[in-house]
């Protein structure tokens, strides 16, 4: 395990953040990993973020082409 280089004090909470409305994934991971890399420096805390996600519908393995709406 390796740990961050400057790590801000360990009894320090973590942030709680709350999205009231549904955010884009690409942005949600994109925030993930700068706080990652922040947390890593030690120019951050860990984060709790409570969102939701916009709708989205999956297809499972056994999913036919032909039934989808959105092939891409």
């Amino acid at each position: 395990m390796t740990t961050a280089p400057h790590s801000i004090p360990e009894l320090m909470p973590p942030e709680w953040k709350t999205s009231t409305e549904p955010v884009p994934y690409e942005e949600a991971v994109e925030f993930m990993e700068r706080r990652v890399n922040g947390i890593y420096q030690g120019l951050e805390r860990e984060c709790i973020w409570l969102l939701e996600p916009p709708p989205i519908l999956t297809a499972g393995t056994s999913a036919r082409t032909e039934d989808l709406i959105d092939k891409d």
